[in-house]
């Protein structure tokens, strides 16, 4: 999780402790900060307690079964990274609680766009492609604006015999999408949208297939569609992998949204992608 959204989770906890006016707010981070990070979070936010994996680390450690518990979650939650180097910290809750809440600042008005960009894709209707690439690119480029950069609509191929929507070049420091560029040769990232009234089929795998090559570094394509896809897709996206180690994702239209409301509440869009792609690996078959 990059800075700007540990910011924008600080800044909703905050104006969720304003609604239910507690005393306190802590935001726990599944991740360890470095002294830069906490510092800007907390400069942000004045008398907001940040505790990251270390601090948790050293809160659990005394509890076998909840250090056991913590440990389980973290391995669970970060699939495509390798186990942090946790290094606890000492932190003492009681104390830290004591302490006089520090003055906090008037909470800016933030702009949150996932409510309108969910609304222009239910919106859509049933049939209708190029409104629906339209909704769905500007809701991807909005959730995933952290770690792509460069996004190019209805880029065609060198010799125009092939169109896909749209394409965007990773730009992150996220396990998953090193994981992408590393793994699965792919820098760039294609994006199709199909507003189907039923499930995708095979053939709409195929054709996305088509558009990667491994070589130019985009072996990597994401399908989002209303339905979803039907078994026959899911088995050639796994025949795609498993032959060609080409990596075909398919999400719905309420995962796109699910990552909408993941941007604006502060949480990691790419988390369902990475439940999506975790499940993909974990059924492949021979």
């Amino acid at each position: 999780m990059g800075l700007s959204a540990l910011v924008r989770a600080a800044h909703q906890l905050i104006a969720t402790k304003h609604v239910f006016r507690a005393q306190h707010a802590i935001l726990a981070v599944s991740a360890s900060l470095s002294v830069t990070e906490t510092d800007a979070i907390k400069s942000a936010h004045p008398g907001l307690l940040v505790y990251d994996v270390n601090a948790l680390t050293f809160l659990a450690v005394r509890d076998a079964e909840l250090y056991q518990r913590l440990d389980e979650f973290l391995r669970r939650s970060q699939p495509f990274s390798n186990p942090a180097r946790i290094i606890p910290t000492n932190v003492d809750p009681n104390f830290d609680l004591d302490q006089p809440a520090m003055q906090e600042r008037p909470i800016p008005t933030q702009t949150l766009k996932a409510k309108e960009l969910e609304e222009s894709l239910r919106n859509v209707p049933p049939g209708d492609g190029k409104a629906y690439e339209n909704a769905a690119t500007e809701a991807l480029t909005y959730a995933l604006s952290d770690h792509f950069a460069t996004w190019l609509s209805q880029h065609g191929s060198e010799t125009r015999m092939s169109i896909y929507d749209l394409i965007a070049r990773i730009s992150s420091d996220h396990d998953f999408w090193n994981t992408i560029i590393t793994q699965f040769h792919s820098r760039y990232v294609i994006f199709e949208f199909k507003n189907y009234t039923d499930k995708i089929g095979q053939g709409q795998i195929y054709t996305t297939e088509k558009y990667l090559y491994k070589t130019a570094l985009r072996g990597t394509a994401i399908i989002v569609s209303p339905m979803g896809p039907d078994e026959n897709a899911i088995a050639a996206a796994k025949g795609a992998l498993r032959e060609h180690g080409k990596l075909i994702i398919s999400l719905t239209t309420d995962q796109l949204i699910e990552m909408l409301d993941l941007k604006d509440s502060g949480g990691e869009p790419t988390d369902v992608i990475v439940a999506v792609v975790d499940d993909m690996l974990m059924t492949l078959e021979r």
